[in-house]
């Protein structure tokens, strides 16, 4: 896991591994043998009504995920989360957790 690279939309073509980024870390840790990565775009990224993380788990193997954001009165909602520009989540569904297996 420590060979994971992400991109964020805001820094495009600025890939970063998880062990290097300076600033608000993924939340990266093991329970027994599995391993998870929780990423939370808008600690890591200016405030956007779209930002995508990219995530490149090895050279081949690369996963896309998009958050769309409201920002109604003061409040920063995410109404949308999409994985590889598929919709995965939407505000109808509830709590937001998406789980990618690998």
């Amino acid at each position: 896991m420590k060979k994971v690279i992400l991109e964020f939309s805001s820094f495009s073509n600025q890939k970063t591994g998880i062990e290097a980024i300076q600033y608000s870390k993924p939340l990266f840790f093991q329970k027994g043998e599995i391993y998870y990565l929780r990423i939370f775009p808008t600690t890591s990224e200016p405030v956007a009504e779209k930002n995508t993380v990219t995530i490149y788990w090895n050279e081949t193997n690369v996963d896309k995920i998009t958050f769309h954001l409201n920002f109604a009165n003061g409040n920063t909602l995410t109404e949308k989360i999409l994985i590889n520009d598929e919709l995965k989540w939407d505000l109808s569904k509830g709590y937001k957790e998406i789980t990618i297996l690998k």
